[in-house]
């Protein structure tokens, strides 16, 4: 699997959503709650490209 890009596409509404190359990194806030963001991946594997949507779905406690 080659990642080319990933990138934000709903970004958290609590925490704090961080990018780094084929990487991310989430905070969560200090108080407990839920939160919810959306990643896109493009790359190719096996020759063939294509993209995801990851969608990430927390429950703080």
């Amino acid at each position: 699997m080659l990642i080319d890009e990933v990138k934000i596409v709903e970004p958290p509404a609590a925490g704090t959503l961080t990018i780094a190359g084929p990487a991310f990194f989430y905070r969560a806030p200090a108080s407990g709650s839920v939160d919810r963001f959306k990643l896109q991946v493009a790359g190719e594997n096996n020759r063939m490209r294509g993209t995801s949507l990851i969608v990430v779905d927390v429950s703080i406690r």
